[in-house]
């Protein structure tokens, strides 16, 4: 059986989406977006936890991304999750990166 993990929910742009097209003139747009965590625990004392993750959007996704989108807005986001690991200078370093196949634009851009 194949398996998959598909996520969505509520985040902010952490940078401006950046548009480029393949050799084959399909539209691609990386973009960082951000889940924040905030709760209180048992002394009553607040926390916060955010949560990073690296976006690609595809084809006509991508372009009105591209188009609407700015640093700092809300989008309500669905995607494939995955994980990408790799080791550099003996170091192990890791990233979670996202395939976006829905986005709600919460805030149109001005």
């Amino acid at each position: 059986m194949q398996t998959f993990l598909k996520i969505d929910g509520l985040v902010y742009v952490v940078n401006e989406p950046e548009l480029s097209y393949t050799p084959s003139k399909t539209a691609i747009v990386k973009l960082s977006v951000c889940a924040n965590h905030k709760w209180k625990d048992e002394g009553g004392a607040a926390h916060e936890e955010s949560c990073f993750i690296e976006c690609t959007c595809w084809g006509k996704l991508a372009e009105n991304v591209s188009k609407y989108v700015g640093k700092g807005d809300p989008l309500f986001i669905t995607g494939d999750l995955k994980q990408d690991r790799w080791e550099k200078d003996g170091q192990k370093h890791s990233r979670h990166l996202m395939t976006a196949s829905k986005i709600v634009f919460i805030k149109p851009k001005e």
